[in-house]
């Protein structure tokens, strides 16, 4: 194939430039580069007009080896020597060098490269090369240092453990912080998995929640857990990160921040238990108020059909005391059930409560509890239906508590024969969101705002019902949320928002 005149021409430039000197000359003035040539024997230093001007040095004024050790700042002219005359002994063919001259505009930096050329014995004889003006640069480079050790020395004394991990969530990163926290330096969770500086009863939660969220490619946000540690102290930590991504748009791991919340928690433990302690003496008072008022109905009730069978033991026929003591039966079941309803209210309530979060499949939760209930609920008439989310992910939660809540939502539907029941589970941003339709009267803003506080029953005559309340609680202890709407026309729906990470 012949090339194109273009392409001839163009190859005609190249080797005009390369065999005229003047040209090149032109090159390397237009790049601000000055060519010089040191005679190693006799001292001698010819350079061109633009290696004097670098140098500031005028054209009349001679130029030697001697002059040019002059003209190297102090600081930097033994070293510059040294690796020089270093150079001349090991016999190297090229130098490459950048140090500072003292010039009448001011201190410079030069960068010198050039070739040694020897004679037959090997003795350098000459040293030709190109010297640059590369002060805007190192300048650049000067000030890029000073930023990095200022951000470097801002990072390391940060309160929070600023942290990076790889792809496979390996610390590739990690500040000091870790050190003055936890007792473990640097170096021994350098490498590391993230997970693994959890402890040991969270590190596969956290494992999981981790990997959940590479796979996804999700931003960390609110992320709690407990950091191992070699004291005796309890160290918490609440980690947001982002993920990176290299150049060709692939996961390569997380930047991430870890802000240790002990204190915070311990300061509203504190704050719990004053608030406990001084009380709502109101939501107190109401609450005892219709507690005692549901254990002795209860324990009336029982009392009452006992001295009936006591009574009538001999001359009532069996059908009657068969109905006494199922009465008597009825209402101990109830008394049994109000007081464990208060127990695990306490219990759930309590400053010292602990929920424990394993990884699971809550679409497969819920379908249990569901299919469970959906006899009882499918006699009541009407319609029932559920409608989930497809590819829900895991959820980091307490199975047994989260089967509760999902027993006590839809108990109420059977307990209080609703016909038409609808379920809905969806996927927001991070969270699970439930909703469980139902036939009701519209409730008014005050009663929806307190149907799951203890309070919300206003006369003796109200049974009271937990349910609710432990409903709450339990969503709580999760970092949910739990509410009532009024949906639409004849119709009112619980909500339920549960994130699906968290490992405390």
């Amino acid at each position: 194939m012949e090339d194109s005149p273009i392409t001839t021409t163009a190859t005609n430039r190249i080797e005009r430039l390369l065999t005229e000197p003047y040209r090149l000359f032109q090159a390397l003035g237009v790049a601000g580069a000055g060519l010089f040539s040191l005679d190693i024997v006799s001292g001698d230093y010819h350079c061109d007009d633009n290696c004097r001007r670098l140098l500031g040095v005028e054209a009349k004024q001679s130029l030697n080896y001697s002059l040019w050790r002059e003209l190297i700042v102090e600081l930097d002219r033994e070293e510059v020597i040294h690796a020089f005359e270093r150079q001349l002994e090991l016999q190297e063919e090229q130098f490459d060098f950048q140090y500072r001259i003292h010039h009448p505009r001011g201190e410079r930096w030069i960068s010198m490269f050039g070739t040694f050329y020897r004679n037959a014995i090997g003795e350098a004889i000459c040293y030709e090369g190109v010297l640059q003006d590369v002060t805007s640069q190192r300048m650049a480079e000067e000030a890029l240092k000073r930023h990095q050790k200022r951000f470097r020395t801002l990072v390391d004394s940060s309160p929070d453990i600023i942290w990076e991990c790889d792809e496979q969530l390996h610390i590739s990163y990690i500040t000091p912080r870790i050190h003055s926290l936890t007792g473990y330096s640097v170096n021994e969770v350098m490498g590391r998995p993230f997970y693994e500086l959890a402890t040991v009863a969270e590190q596969q939660a956290l494992k999981v929640v981790l990997q959940t969220y590479s796979a996804e490619l999700a931003t960390i946000t609110g992320l709690t857990n407990h950091l191992q540690s070699k004291r005796d102290n309890l160290v918490v930590v609440q980690t947001n990160a982002v993920p990176i991504f290299d150049s060709n748009g692939a996961f390569g791991g997380f930047y991430g921040v870890s802000r240790e919340i002990s204190d915070r928690l311990e300061l509203n433990r504190m704050r719990y238990e004053k608030d406990l302690a001084l009380g709502n003496s109101e939501i107190k008072a109401l609450f005892m108020l219709n507690t005692s008022h549901e254990l002795r109905n209860t324990m009336h009730a029982i009392i009452s059909f006992s001295s009936l069978g006591q009574r009538r033991a001999e001359s009532a026929p069996p059908q009657k005391l068969r109905r006494y003591f199922d009465n008597i039966n009825q209402s101990s079941v109830r008394l049994l059930q109000f007081i464990n309803d208060i127990h695990e209210l306490a219990e759930l309530e309590g400053a010292q409560a602990q929920i424990n979060l394993t990884p699971l499949q809550v679409d497969r939760l819920i379908e249990q509890e569901w299919n469970r209930l959906l006899p009882q609920m499918a006699q009541q008439g009407g319609g029932v239906s559920l409608v989930m989310a497809d590819n829900l992910p895991l959820m980091q939660g307490d199975e047994g508590r989260l089967q509760q809540l999902l027993q006590l939502l839809l108990t109420r539907v059977v307990r209080q024969h609703l016909a038409t029941v609808r379920l809905t589970v969806e996927r927001g941003d991070g969270v699970l969101l439930m909703s469980l339709a139902y036939p009701s009267e519209p409730l008014s803003d005050e009663q929806l705002s307190h149907l799951f506080d203890l309070n919300r029953f206003g006369t003796q005559t109200d049974n009271i019902d937990l349910d609710l309340p432990i409903c709450r609680a339990i969503v709580q202890r999760h970092r949910g949320k739990i509410w009532a709407e009024n949906c639409r026309e004849g119709e009112v729906v619980l909500r339920v928002q549960l994130p699906f990470h968290q490992t405390l």
